[in-house]
C-alpha cells in the first residue's frame, strides 16, 4: 500500500501474469499517489480488477504516454485500468484489451 508516493515506469516491458486478484501489472491501494508510464509496453494480463492497472482507492493520479497493450486482457472490471475517484491521462496509446462487464 503507498500513501502519497511518486512511481515512475518508463522503457519498460510487463509481460504474461496471470490469474491475480487486481493490477496484472501494478495496483495502487493507498490515497495521493501519482503514476507515470511512460514508453513502456503490456502483454497478456488476466486480473479480476484491471489488466495492467488497478487503483483500488480515490485521491490518485495515474499518467499514460506511449503506452502499448497487446494480447488480451480479460479482467472482470476494467480490462486495461480499474479506475477509482481521481485524475487520469492517456496519450500517445495503442489500448487493446477486454473486460467480461
Amino acid at each position: 500500500t503507498w500513501e502519497y508516493s511518486q512511481l515512475l515506469v518508463t522503457n519498460s516491458t510487463f509481460e504474461l501474469t496471470t490469474a491475480v486478484l487486481a493490477g496484472g501489472a501494478i495496483v495502487v491501494s493507498g490515497f495521493g499517489n501519482v503514476l507515470t508510464i511512460i514508453d513502456s509496453s503490456f502483454s497478456d494480463f488476466n486480473a479480476m480488477w484491471g489488466g495492467v492497472v488497478a487503483v483500488l482507492a480515490d485521491r490518485n493520479s495515474v499518467y499514460f504516454q506511449n503506452i502499448q497493450t497487446q494480447s488480451k486482457f480479460l479482467a472482470y472490471a476494467g480490462g486495461v485500468l480499474y479506475a477509482r475517484g481521481g485524475q487520469y491521462s492517456i496519450t500517445n496509446s495503442t489500448l487493446r484489451g477486454s473486460s467480461n462487464s
